[in-house]
């Protein structure tokens, strides 16, 4: 009998030492910043990677352009395609950013945004969250 208990308390030992640390580890998420942009906005961020708080941005209706403050990453929390510019007049170098799209600059600072039309090619959500 008292081999029988000795090897469950040896096996729940084992189990337990390798299970445990499976339990503990931290869940993988989206970056703490990107939770500060309210839906149907973009989101400019002064530093890269989405930290500290967002500007934020409602675009309007059409390819208006909207002068933003300088930023190192941005989100796209809309639901339609954007394009984040270089310089604050919606000119120089761009990049096209999708519905949830992410993004840091590598060769240049963001300074403007505006509401992309692709002639009905540009990704777009239809309904509801992404």
């Amino acid at each position: 009998m008292k081999t029988y208990k000795t090897r469950y308390a040896g096996l729940a030992a084992v189990l337990t030492a390798f299970l445990l640390p499976l339990g503990t580890a931290p869940a993988a998420s989206a970056p703490t910043g990107l939770n500060d942009c309210p839906e149907y906005r973009v989101c400019i961020y002064a530093a890269p990677n989405f930290e500290g708080q967002p500007y934020v941005y409602m675009l309007p209706g059409g390819r208006e352009c909207v002068d933003t403050r300088e930023g190192s990453s941005y989100f796209n929390n809309m639901l339609d395609t954007v394009r984040v510019w270089e310089f604050s007049n919606c000119t120089g170098r761009s990049e096209l950013v999708g519905p949830g799209g992410t993004g840091n600059a590598t060769t240049f600072t963001y300074d403007a945004v505006n509401a992309e039309y692709c002639g009905g090619s540009c990704p777009r959500v239809t309904s509801g969250k992404r």
